[in-house]
């Protein structure tokens, strides 16, 4: 039994479900089958998801000076 999932295209993919016919997705968000989202992600079509909530925290800056062993 195969579902869709809804995926998020960074840029643009071909996919045949059938080997014959090509069908071609746009950058954005689309409802694809699971095998096409599969491909999709091995190939790193797909844009990468972040956490709503998670923010991003600065990095430490590096100190300048001498370095001790």
């Amino acid at each position: 039994m195969s579902g869709n999932v809804k995926v998020v295209f960074a840029r643009a993919f071909k996919w045949s479900p059938d080997g014959h016919t090509v069908l071609t997705f746009g950058p954005g968000e689309a409802e694809v089958p699971l095998r096409c989202a599969e491909v999709a992600a091995q190939a790193g079509v797909l844009e990468r998801e972040k956490p709503s909530s998670a923010k991003s925290e600065p990095r430490p800056k590096a100190k300048k000076g001498k370095v001790e062993a």
